[in-house]
């Protein structure tokens, strides 16, 4: 353990000796404010290694954060929690050239307290089909919990709701043209022919193509370069076409459905692309 490492966790304990809220065994809302408040100040202040996606959270963090949720069982309740309120919003952006990685948009912090409540907000601007509901509850599921301790762009997550609305909308119009559906069929053509004019679409991928250089040589399409082969054969009337697009999907592809979470799993992240969804959605019109 480095000297650092060591001086951290003995100003930790310092604080914490200090401002005991349970000497007296009995807990004390004045000690348990003034143990938080040090405690925090002690994580804000200490210096952090550069960051590194997917990395787990300091130890020294990890500690105090261990030592706030013991303060807390011992007493505090509702006020406890209430001082503990993390603010996903950070009034942060990232900067312009990063927009093609990971995004547009404010940085959130993915474990901010309302996380859950602001994706929800950002949802409200995309629209799914009539009976799709659901599919935009389970975009929710993407995030639950998030797995990485960094901040996600608003735009990402909205790609990720503007995403799921398109694959639905495809959806619907497979099911209208295979039940004979002609006019609501239309309707959801022309909804598709305009999903890369989509305002969400146009801040991350202002010229989608099906195409563009990768690494070692290979090509890749734009973030939301993969929709125009469907909004292609959609526009053309071409049922079988559609179906060789999602059959040709591989697994974690573009065109995708978020499946019903799995508690048994780490990850509730279940996933139907390729073959296994076509087969979902031809059980679905039957």
């Amino acid at each position: 353990m480095s000297n650092q490492s060591q001086r951290s966790g003995h100003r930790i304990d310092h604080a914490l000796q200090a401002c005991d809220p349970v000497a007296d065994g009995a807990p004390a809302g004045v000690g348990l404010d003034a143990a938080l408040a040090l405690l925090v100040d002690t994580i804000v202040n200490e210096p952090r290694p550069a960051a590194r996606r997917r990395r787990r959270l300091p130890s020294r963090a990890r500690l105090a954060l261990a030592l706030v949720a013991t303060v807390a069982s011992l007493g505090g309740g509702a006020a406890l929690a209430a001082k503990l309120f993390v603010p996903t919003r950070t009034g942060h952006y990232p900067a312009k050239w990063t927009f093609t990685a990971v995004g547009p948009g404010e940085l959130l912090n993915p474990r901010g307290t309302n996380f859950r409540a602001v994706m929800r907000a950002l949802s409200r601007e995309v629209s799914y089909p009539t009976g799709y509901g659901v599919w935009r509850e389970r975009v929710s599921w993407w995030a639950d919990p998030p797995d990485t301790w960094l901040p996600i762009p608003s735009g990402e997550i909205r790609g990720e709701f503007a995403a799921s609305a398109f694959c639905a909308w495809v959806a619907d119009w497979r099911r209208q043209v295979t039940d004979g559906s002609q006019s609501a069929a239309a309707r959801d053509a022309v909804v598709i022919s305009g999903a890369l004019r989509w305002k969400i679409v146009r801040a991350w991928d202002p010229h989608p193509r099906t195409s563009v250089p990768g690494d070692n040589g290979s090509t890749h399409p734009s973030q939301f370069g993969w929709m125009i082969p469907y909004i292609q054969a959609v526009g053309a009337g071409d049922l079988r076409q559609v179906n060789r697009l999602i059959a040709g999907e591989r697994f974690s592809g573009d065109f995708l459905m978020y499946g019903q979470p799995v508690p048994s799993l780490k990850s509730p992240r279940v996933i139907l692309t390729g073959r296994r969804f076509l087969r979902y959605l031809d059980r679905e019109t039957s």
